[in-house]
């Protein structure tokens, strides 16, 4: 009911550019059965319409910022995005998404091509990642020992200086257009 203040959860999928500042107010509305996994973690974000207060899930994003760490292993990317808003945002680029899947038989051939070609992606991705580079991210959040990261699904470097600008601005229209965020102060 319209200002009741209680809470609901909207079901709607959608994917959310967001500035970090809103990236770390994601919180977890449903946990898996298996402890371990995160990656069937539901994440919201509490957001207020009509003097109601709700529940937007968050199973894709989009964040965008300077590279001010970088930490390459055989098997991912670490990398932490700086967009000014707060505090910086971790991302995760998995590069051994081969041995990740279980081998596939010929009726799975499809999805054997398909992880190949992201298996390649991914590698070829990593390697344009670099300290100081401007980096736009896709990908779902997740959580490692309890840390928020985003598990990075594609990546692009930006060369045009006005791409984070443009990012900026796009973040607080959809906010508060879209989302129905209240600005956060810091």
């Amino acid at each position: 009911m319209a200002g009741t203040g209680k809470t609901e959860q909207d079901e709607e999928d959608y994917h959310v550019h967001l500035l970090s500042v809103n990236f770390h107010s994601l919180q977890v509305v449903s946990r898996p059965s298996v402890p371990s996994s995160s990656s069937s973690c539901k994440w919201a974000l509490q957001r207020t319409r009509d003097r109601r207060t709700s529940l937007m899930v968050v199973k894709r994003l989009e964040v965008m910022g300077l590279a001010v760490a970088v930490d390459r292993k055989e098997k991912y990317l670490r990398f932490l995005l700086d967009d000014g808003s707060g505090a910086c945002i971790p991302c995760i680029l998995w590069l051994n998404l081969l041995s990740l899947t279980p081998r596939l038989n010929q009726s799975h051939l499809h999805c054997a091509v398909t992880t190949q070609v992201q298996a390649e992606l991914s590698v070829e991705e990593a390697s344009k990642v670099r300290l100081g580079s401007l980096i736009r991210v896709q990908g779902r959040p997740s959580s490692f020992n309890g840390n928020l990261q985003v598990t990075v699904s594609s990546l692009q470097v930006e060369s045009d200086p006005n791409a984070e600008l443009l990012h900026w601005l796009d973040c607080m229209r959809l906010a508060l257009r879209n989302y129905g965020l209240v600005a956060v102060q810091h």
